[in-house]
């Protein structure tokens, strides 16, 4: 692997996947509380389609309509951002929904 210049990480780790993997109802109901297009907008995108080993078929997938809330605290690399820091504040949807857990 040390001649392909191959970077391996170990996957999403939620530590609660009730609350980050969701349903299509409640990526829904999470939508429907939002309070502004804009938020929603904002909101859709941080709630990203999830598939998971067991969906993974020989041939394709199976899509069992669950999301990620894919909040980040952020990587950088060589002092520059990779991936920015998600405040889950300004997503108060999602903030209500992940209070819960």
């Amino acid at each position: 692997m040390r001649d392909w210049d191959v970077k391996i990480n170990r996957g999403i780790l939620t530590g609660c996947n009730e609350a980050f993997i969701i349903t299509d109802d409640k990526r829904n109901e999470i939508l429907a509380n939002c309070t502004t297009a804009e938020e929603r907008k904002r909101t859709a995108e941080l709630i990203r389609p999830i598939l998971r080993g067991r969906d993974i078929k020989r041939y394709g997938y199976e899509f069992d309509n669950l999301y990620l809330i894919a909040t980040h605290n952020g990587y950088t690399d060589n002092n520059r951002t990779v991936i920015p820091h998600v405040n889950v504040e300004e997503f108060p949807a999602v903030k209500a929904h992940l209070d819960e857990f």
